[in-house]
């Protein structure tokens, strides 16, 4: 029926249309497909940050935070910084 419905993409799902089209009422899952050509994509990256092992108490493990960068701040830390 060409009717168009945004949804958003979380952990890498996207979260699929259910119920009914509103432009013809035929069943969301049989009427919706994704059109890459109209996506959008954005980068995003993980980084875990450690404390480095001298800094470290003999027999404890070191802490670390897993922190996310997107769009510019990708690649802008590199291993071992």
């Amino acid at each position: 029926c060409g009717n168009d419905q945004q949804v958003a993409v979380d952990r890498g799902r996207i979260a699929e249309p259910t119920g009914k089209c509103p432009g013809c009422n035929a069943k969301a899952s049989l009427s919706y497909q994704l059109v890459h050509n109209r996506c959008t994509f954005h980068d995003k990256q993980w980084v875990r940050l450690q404390e480095t092992p001298d800094q470290v108490p003999a027999g404890n493990a070191p802490a670390s935070v897993l922190l996310f960068a997107f769009d510019d701040l990708c690649d802008a830390v590199v291993p071992g910084d």
